[in-house]
């Protein structure tokens, strides 16, 4: 998450980097100036009342340089209370530039975790109204919950160091096409989830971590839509620059 502020000048102070990954979603919060003070690292706004996963007093990630962020999920127990609500019991780990900034002892019950839909890049799904302003590169989502060794990998760039059998989609933003549209669609390296297609607030550039990396207006037009092939139900990390 780098090259240019993450926020929106419209007085968004909760800009998403993602949601509907099943029932979770990952944003930013108290926006300021320079840099961005404290992160909600995800939620589940499917769930009532909402339930989300904060942790305050982190290392700021500023504007205008490259951040690594990884987010893990490791549901330890699942329950079916009825045929219509299963809690999953969840541990989540936040790392940024590779370290672990927040390993809360807590231990989340979250309600119906698995669920199907299009997950969104960039923005929240209700009505695009927290969009990221900056830039994001090499997004990869797993169906495993990656350890602080093979997160640390990902950060300094040696993937060959561990098993990648689990990665179930990888978007570098180098590839991409122009649908019958002439909507931008970000290919899914990994040909497992769904290529990323995107609404016109968000562009390839040069000048990523690994590349090209999309550059997010910040404003309404800001998104991008795909669909995983499954619902994410049990342990899972998302990374991204």
């Amino acid at each position: 998450v780098g090259a240019g502020p993450i926020g929106w000048a419209g007085g968004n102070t909760y800009p998403y980097v993602f949601t509907g990954f099943s029932s979770l979603s990952m944003h930013f919060s108290n926006n300021s100036d320079y840099n961005i003070d404290t992160s909600i690292f995800a939620g589940n706004p499917q769930q009532t009342p909402s339930r989300y996963f904060t942790q305050g007093g982190l290392p700021k990630i500023h504007r205008e340089t490259w951040t690594h962020v990884a987010i893990t999920f490791d549901v330890t127990n699942t329950v079916e209370e009825s045929s219509s609500i299963t809690v999953s019991h969840i541990t989540y780990k936040a790392y940024l530039n590779g370290t672990c900034v927040a390993a809360p002892a807590t231990d989340y019950a979250v309600t119906n975790i698995a669920r199907s839909g299009t997950a969104v890049l960039g923005n929240n799904a209700v009505n695009a109204s927290r969009p990221i302003l900056g830039a994001l590169d090499e997004f990869r989502v797993w169906d495993t919950a990656l350890d602080a060794e093979q997160v640390w990998a990902e950060y300094v760039r040696k993937r060959d160091d561990y098993d990648q059998t689990k990665l179930l989609g990888h978007w570098t933003f180098d590839d991409h096409t122009t649908n019958a549209s002439g909507s931008l669609v970000l290919t899914d390296v990994a040909h497992q989830a769904g290529d990323i297609t995107c609404g016109t607030g968000v562009t390839v550039v040069d000048g990523g971590m690994e590349g090209a990396c999309v550059r997010c207006s910040g404003d309404t037009t800001c998104w991008g839509t795909f669909a995983l092939p499954v619902p994410l139900e049990g342990d899972f990390t998302w990374t991204c620059w």
